[in-house]
């Protein structure tokens, strides 16, 4: 009976330690903003009502995911260099994976249609729990990268 009970608890210590690393594993804010940080760019917190992460925005997201992305943490990465500004970024940085494909999961015609999030998968701006959103490859080369 002993023997029964260290094997339960062995496993579930084994399943918490598993979901804990999962879950530690699934944040890569830091890693993305570090990776910015290194290439040169300034990286600040910004607010949703910013007009460059408005503009920036506009690129990918429809109005109404424009008005609920205040609820998440936003990361503005902008280059040193007037000439580079094509290549600003923000970073929405999302709760979980789960949370990020969720925002980008439309409902059309009463069905659930994650072509948003698919492109978005396979074009590499989606990386762990973030999103980036930008004009510019370099910034999505290094975003990729993180």
């Amino acid at each position: 009976m002993k023997s029964v009970l260290m094997k339960i608890a062995c496993a579930t210590l084994a399943c918490l330690l598993l979901f804990a690393l999962a879950g530690c594993a699934a944040d890569k804010s830091e890693a993305v903003e570090k990776a910015f940080t290194d290439e040169g760019y300034s990286v600040s917190k910004a607010e949703a009502d910013n007009e460059t992460v408005q503009g920036l925005l506009s690129l990918l997201l429809n109005e109404e995911q424009r008005e609920s992305v205040s609820e998440y943490e936003i990361m503005l990465c902008v280059p040193d260099g007037l000439l580079n500004i094509a290549n600003s970024a923000i970073v929405i940085k999302f709760p979980s994976a789960g949370d990020l494909k969720d925002f980008l999961t439309v409902e059309k015609d009463g069905e659930k249609d994650t072509s948003m999030y698919d492109e978005a998968k396979d074009n590499g701006t989606i990386n762990g729990n973030c999103l980036l959103i930008t004009a510019g490859s370099e910034a999505k080369d290094i975003f990729k990268k993180a």
